[in-house]
């Protein structure tokens, strides 16, 4: 926080910034989902496609089996119910879906951008 003050006036969006690596962007950021998105916009413009599709099939995971949070509405019970999924699947038309591998599911929650409650 020092560095950045000295370079600029400090201010939460400046802090959030920092904190996400996400460039705020006020018609997207309003929201997790928002800053999320803001990240991997921000990777693919950086030419870091690979990892910004990793990003992207997390949030895609994300918002199938938690769906589109309002806000910042995130806590640990919505985080846990994602993991749950990931973890042990759910039944859907009768088959088991969601389920994947450990490293994987490890993967897409390291995507987690850190604006959590």
């Amino acid at each position: 926080m020092e560095k950045l003050s000295k370079k600029q006036t400090l201010t939460l969006d400046l802090i959030h910034t920092y904190l996400t690596g996400a460039e705020i962007e006020y018609d997207k950021a309003t929201s997790f989902v928002g800053v999320w998105e803001s990240i991997i916009a921000r990777m693919k413009a950086e030419d870091r496609v690979v990892t910004a599709e990793n990003y992207k099939w997390s949030l895609n995971s994300f918002l199938k089996y938690v769906g589109n949070v309002k806000g910042f509405m995130i806590g640990k019970n919505v985080i846990d119910r994602w993991n749950d999924v990931m973890k042990n699947g759910v039944v859907e038309n009768g088959k088991v879906v969601g389920k994947i591998a450990d490293a994987t599911r490890g993967m897409y929650l390291r995507t987690l951008p850190y604006c959590l409650e």
